[in-house]
């Protein structure tokens, strides 16, 4: 604080105590003297000092509406809106007679949402008045806020009979014509608005607003032009068109107004804004000395510091930038913004682990905050803590229902894990909360067609083309859409031109390999994958596709160095170590599989998948017992871990081991993963244990519907049908479990009780 700003304040102090001291005798005196002195500092535009005084004089009389009424218009004046409506309230319970306060009383509770309210005030303003215009307006407001379109539209029609040449009543009209999907009318009412009040310039607002709304952005444009043309000056019309611009894609041409309004407010936030423009648009330089100006500012100093530490961030001096966060945090340790700042800058240098201290840090700091458990979720997903990450950004959308980000990560991380529906859903939310986001659909679309819904995705991916044909990620998954029609030679071309675009595009190169693998062209597939390891020979997601493409063209040597090559790369890739524990898998070497998914598991303790792997692992070498300790580890941190619960459900029923427990188990990984054949056929053996008949036949059934040459599944439903007693069915099904294989577990069985049919 400055000594004349410090001086100011106590001359204002003195001015108080004098008047309270000279009138404290006769409060009726006093209240008109606080009133008057509250009237002088408005007229020098000193609001703070005038809401100071007329704080005074309600105090002395606490029914005076008058002195509430100017304390509201000081509130007002001075920026702090729920206050004024508070006051205006107040005032107009006491001046019930005058229609200007009720109007304005009832104006500001509209703009909080308090349309219930605000609907029996503009009652009682009818009442006492039923030509007044405004208080038909203020009617219509109050019954569109609540829902009542048809009764709104009626009451704004009342105001302009009442007032044909009321600009606002048009402006009004206009907007709930649109809320009601009558554009025609809409444009109509707004361009009369605009006709009546051609100086005015919100007049010209309300209609661009219109257009933007329908996206008519060149009619837009040009209406707020016209309010600038009318109020240069006028806040509201120049943060509009910067906004405006900005969101067409023109930022260089939106500085002029952001720099005016920054003029005309002359507030921290306009300032604020307009240095957060010139970051946008690359101008660092510029930037600097406003936020260096505005970290001295108490309201927004600390955002301010925040900013300064993103651009040295930004201008690779990491040390520093951390250096400044600390140093912030340091005076504040619960600012969740500067906690959360310093994990996204560990997350950038490579460091997971403290990141995600930070994030646990913000979270504690700040509860209801959905950017913390969002930037948790994407530290968790960096550690491949796929588990606890989607438990953090479903803990976001309970924050924040509408937080697109977090519902296009959950749907990206179930299409990982097979859930498609699940993942279909998600994606379908991001698409609603920026349907504009090109990303979201395009997950969208693969989502759909993991669940087999080609004929959508294609009709998705129409509209997505038309409105970005040079995209590489739109031409990729276009080429993806063909393939689920079995359009090939189609394909080819989408993939091909995405690749002309984006020579590093994973998802075309993916699908062009794709391709190459299918026609048996070893030679192209392989060809292109070292083409591009040749460009990016770091990029762990490259070196895992090579190993990939490798492995299914039969060369598993060089398959397995890729992968490792992936591991050292990426140390962090779970994926890498999943597919090299898949490839000694698939070779047989256990021992060597067990110890690239313990290594898996080491890197990333927190991680199901590996853990699981390593349990699945340990039970196929016939390690039993440390199976299931395993298995019981991974339920201990996720009790929904689907794989798991069916493995050691099976396991204990095989063992007739605690068959109660196996059952909830059984019945967890059904919840889990509804579809897969396996599952059906632990939970209806189990029923079978526990002599539930007709249960265990529902099962079994379905395990068959969806695997239905499996001969074990055959075999467990016919000795579940002997059970029952349904011998003709245990008879036929054995007999089918034996003709698709002789040699299953349990076939000798299977032969021992034909015998007895």
């Amino acid at each position: 604080m400055t000594t004349t700003s410090r001086i100011r304040q106590l001359v204002a102090a003195l001015a108080v105590t004098v008047v309270a001291v000279g009138c404290a005798a006769d409060p009726e005196s006093a209240k008109q003297a606080f009133v008057k002195s509250g009237d002088g500092y408005v007229a020098e535009k000193k609001f703070s000092e005038a809401i100071i005084q007329y704080k005074n004089a309600i105090q002395k009389d606490p029914k005076s509406g008058e002195a509430r009424r100017k304390l509201a218009e000081a509130y007002l004046q001075s920026g702090d809106v729920p206050n004024a409506t508070r006051e205006y309230v107040r005032a107009a319970d006491l001046l019930t007679d005058r229609e200007d306060v009720q109007t304005k009383a009832t104006s500001l509770m509209l703009l909080f949402g308090e349309f219930a309210d605000a609907k029996t005030r503009a009652q009682a303003i009818l009442a006492k008045n039923p030509k007044s215009a405004d208080g038909q307006i203020l009617l219509g407001s109050a019954l569109a806020g609540l829902k009542d379109l048809d009764g709104a539209v009626k009451e704004i029609e009342e105001a302009i009979r009442i007032d044909p040449v009321n600009g606002r009543a048009y402006a009004n009209l206009g907007a709930l014509q649109s809320q009601r999907g009558n554009k025609d009318q809409a444009e109509a009412a707004l361009k009369r608005a605009v006709e009546l009040a051609p100086s005015n310039p919100q007049a010209h607002l309300v209609l661009g607003n219109f257009y933007w709304s329908i996206d008519q952005a060149p009619q837009a444009e040009r209406s707020i032009r016209n309010a600038l043309e009318v109020a240069p000056k006028d806040l509201l019309a120049n943060r509009v068109m910067a906004l405006l611009l900005m969101s067409a894609d023109r930022p260089l041409e939106a500085e002029p107004f952001l720099v005016t309004a920054a003029e005309v407010s002359k507030t921290p936030d306009a300032r604020m804004a307009l240095a957060d423009y010139y970051v946008l648009t690359k101008r660092p330089t510029q930037a600097t000395p406003i936020y260096t100006s505005l970290s001295q500012d108490k309201a927004v100093g600390t955002t301010a510091k925040l900013r300064m530490a993103a651009l040295t961030f930004a201008d690779k001096k990491s040390d520093e930038a951390l250096k400044d966060l600390d140093q912030v945090l340091s005076s504040e340790p619960q600012n969740a913004q500067a906690l959360l700042l310093k994990a996204r800058y560990l997350m950038a240098l490579d460091k997971p682990d403290e990141a995600l201290v930070q994030c646990e840090a913000a979270v504690k700091a700040n509860p209801q905050s959905a950017e913390a458990q969002y930037m948790r979720g994407l530290v968790l997903m960096m550690k491949n803590d796929s588990a606890r990450a989607m438990t953090a950004f479903q803990e976001t959308l309970k924050l924040n229902p509408r937080a697109g980000a977090a519902q296009a990560q959950l749907a990206r991380l179930n299409l990982a894990q097979g859930q498609a529906a699940t993942s279909r859903k998600f994606a379908e939310d991001a698409v609603l909360s920026a349907p504009r986001n090109a990303a979201n659909r395009i997950l969208l679309v693969r989502a759909l067609l993991a669940e087999g819904s080609v004929t959508r995705a294609e009709n998705e991916m129409k509209a997505l083309y038309a409105a970005a044909p040079d995209s590489a990620d739109v031409q990729a998954a276009m080429g993806s859409v063909m393939i689920g029609k079995r359009d090939l030679p189609s394909a080819k071309r989408y993939f091909d031109r995405a690749l002309q675009l984006d020579p590093k595009s994973i998802d075309a190169l993916n699908g062009r390999i794709a391709l190459d693998v299918a026609a048996k062209d070893s030679t192209s597939a392989r060809a292109r994958v070292d083409t591009a390891l040749d460009q990016s020979p770091k990029d762990g997601r490259l070196l895992v596709l090579a190993g990939r493409t490798y492995a299914s063209t039969g060369d598993v040597n060089k398959s397995e160095q890729l992968f490792r090559r992936a591991i050292d790369a990426e140390p962090n890739n779970l994926s890498a170590y999943t597919l090299l524990g898949n490839l000694y898998l698939s070779q047989q070497k256990l021992e060597a599989a067990l110890a690239e998914f313990e290594r898996a598991a080491a890197r990333s303790p927190e991680s199901i998948a590996a853990s699981t792997m390593v349990a699945i692992i340990l039970q196929s070498m016939n390690r039993e017992d440390e199976a299931k300790v395993r298995y019981q580890d991974v339920l201990r941190r996720d009790p929904s871990a689907a794989i798991a619960a069916n493995n050691l459900a099976w396991m204990m029923a095989q063992n007739d081991e605690n068959i109660d427990l196996a059952l909830q188990l059984a019945q967890t990984a059904k919840t889990k993963l509804p579809l897969l054949p396996e599952v059906s056929d632990t939970l209806g053996w189990i029923y079978y244990k526990k002599n539930m008949m007709p249960q265990a036949i529902s099962a079994l059934r379905d395990s068959i519907d969806r695997s239905p040459k499996n001969p074990l599944f055959h075999y467990h439903l016919g000795m579940a049908y002997m059970k029952s007693g349904d011998r003709t069915k245990a008879k036929t099904t054995l007999e089918e479990a034996l003709r698709l294989g002789a040699n299953f577990p349990g076939a000798a069985d299977a032969r021992q009780q034909l015998s007895t049919l």
